[in-house]
């Protein structure tokens, strides 16, 4: 499941791997995340990730990502103009996912169109992840 909270975007799913506090989400559409973990996580939990639509990076290649971010690709499907808090909407490629995007205030996307393929991604240390509420664990 994933959906926006406020201005962030939210991805549900269990915990497939837990290397000291760096946790990775599956989502139930199948997107693998890498997040920060808060409390106690084990593999299998379910667990949910917030990714602050300012700290991911935009690119039209993949290659002028930041070293280090998670990459993933998607397509445009959406702009938000409102000022110092435009966004970008895109769908994730392979899942299908819409994750809310900062738009930089550079202009550097001023011609970004719906349709268009574009590049995200996010430093894992910067997405908060912790268990769900009421997990049977």
């Amino acid at each position: 499941m994933a959906g926006f909270v406020g201005a962030n975007n939210r991805l549900e799913g269990s915990a497939t791997r837990v290397d000291g506090d760096e946790v990775e989400l599956r989502s139930g559409e199948g997107l693998i995340v890498r997040a920060k973990g808060t409390g106690t996580i084990n593999v299998g939990d379910r667990v949910a990730a917030f990714v602050r639509p300012e700290i991911v990076s935009l690119a039209r290649d993949a290659g002028e990502l930041p070293g280090g971010a998670q990459v993933l690709r998607a397509r445009v499907h959406s702009l938000l103009f409102d000022g110092a808090n435009s966004a970008v909407l895109v769908d994730e490629r392979r899942t299908g996912m819409q994750f809310r995007i900062a738009l930089p205030q550079t202009g550097r996307f001023a011609d970004l169109r719906a349709g268009e393929d574009v590049a995200f991604g996010f430093d894992p240390a910067r997405v908060v992840c912790f268990p769900v509420a009421g997990d049977a664990h």
